[in-house]
């Protein structure tokens, strides 16, 4: 049966049995007001407290998720990569980019719109590809070789096939192949005004890295787009016009979708391509979903491998969004929920929300015909989570 409990998740997995899945979307330390806490801790203790929920976490389930604040990325990866290769070496770690097709504002620097999801798995676990199979590119436009609805792709892998080291990088770090990382660390590297990682002499990292690989080119592309992540597998040599291809939509696109524009004067979404310079119209449509395929179509003829079409483009739930829950300052849609949900378990799975806020992972999971116990500290939020999806509120105490 589903339930919330009320109280701190720490103390409360103590008492719980082992789930198929435990999801976590904790406080981000940004200050932000929630209704009995303040996420103002400072960043050491902030990190050390997730280590040790993460630590506490594994052992109750077979696959966690974790979604955190972008800004955390780098750090947040660095203490995974020591858990399991310290406590636990049979689980591996793949990372999600969950992008939003609605942003901050911003003049100085691109807006803020994705949020890293860590996905930690145990050997014993098990995926469910196709529950969450999408139509197909070839699909969309009638390709006859199209094989079928496909699964979605992820952004990147978090452990590669090759092992990594990190580099500190002034304040921060960088990813580098661990036959690099001798090599590398014989120098200082400190961040430059563009966030890329230079030595003493200004010499990129990434160029040194594709040097010492005998690859050559005009452009270094960051297959994920972190200019920080300098693995062989991220680094691959590109035209100008490849580079630029693998960019994700401009900070002031307001469609929501790269290479497509409101047109004023004609009241049609415009679809256009920018290739070697030049802007190219590739035309203008009623709906914006066709204007977006028809960029798609296009940027797969002229760009291949390095069209850039971002990973679960899902829109956050803002102000005058229907899911919203004013109650809360943070919330995940329920369409992303669905994804995790359908792709880690199955109809009669136990899940664990250790962060159960407005009930999301509650919500979905009971539709999905999972049994979802969401811990919450809040009275406030406790309560309205539990009227709205008619379900009872445990105290810790009453669990041990």
């Amino acid at each position: 049966m589903s339930r919330i409990i009320h109280g701190d998740c720490m103390e409360a997995l103590d008492f719980l049995k082992p789930v198929t899945m435990i999801f976590a979307d904790p406080p981000d330390s940004i200050g932000l007001k929630y209704d009995e806490y303040q996420d103002n801790m400072p960043l050491s203790d902030y990190y050390r407290w997730l280590e040790l929920v993460i630590l506490k976490s594994l052992p109750k389930c077979q696959i966690f998720w974790l979604s955190y604040f972008w800004k955390h990325d780098l750090s947040i990866k660095h203490i995974v990569h020591q858990i399991l290769k310290h406590r636990h070496p049979s689980w591996n770690a793949k990372s999600f980019i969950w992008t939003y097709t609605f942003g901050q504002y911003r003049d100085t620097d691109c807006a803020s719109s994705f949020r890293p999801i860590l996905r930690l798995m145990s050997h014993s676990a098990i995926l469910y590809p196709d529950s969450i199979r999408i139509e197909s590119e070839r699909m969309k436009i009638g390709d006859s070789r199209a094989a079928g609805p496909k699964v979605p792709s992820d952004a990147w892998e978090f452990v590669p096939e090759d092992d990594f080291r990190i580099i500190p990088v002034s304040n921060q770090f960088a990813l580098v192949s661990t036959e690099d990382y001798e090599y590398l660390s014989q120098y200082s590297w400190h961040l430059t005004s563009t966030g890329h990682a230079a030595d003493g002499g200004g010499k990129y990292m990434h160029c040194v890295i594709m040097e010492r690989m005998n690859l050559i080119g005009p452009t270094i592309d960051h297959r994920n787009q972190d200019i920080l992540d300098n693995r062989r597998s991220n680094l691959r040599v590109a035209t100008r016009s490849q580079n630029l291809a693998n960019r994700g939509a401009q900070s002031n696109n307001t469609s929501g979708y790269k290479g497509v524009t409101w047109c004023q004067q004609t009241q049609k979404w415009r679809a256009q391509i920018r290739i070697n310079k030049e802007t190219c119209a590739i035309g203008r449509f009623d709906n914006i979903e066709d204007a977006r395929d028809a960029y798609q179509r296009a940027a797969i003829r002229a760009f291949g491998e390095f069209a850039n079409f971002q990973t679960f483009e899902v829109p956050r739930v803002v102000g005058n969004s229907p899911e919203r829950r004013n109650y809360h300052p943070t919330q995940h849609p329920e369409a992303l929920m669905e994804r995790i949900i359908k792709f880690t378990t199955k109809e009669g799975d136990s899940i664990i929300d250790l962060f159960n806020g407005t009930g999301t992972t509650l919500r979905v999971g009971k539709r999905l015909g999972r049994e979802v116990t969401g811990i919450e500290m809040s009275s406030e939020y406790s309560l309205k989570a539990a009227e709205e999806n008619n379900v009872p509120i445990i105290k810790i105490g009453d669990l041990m």
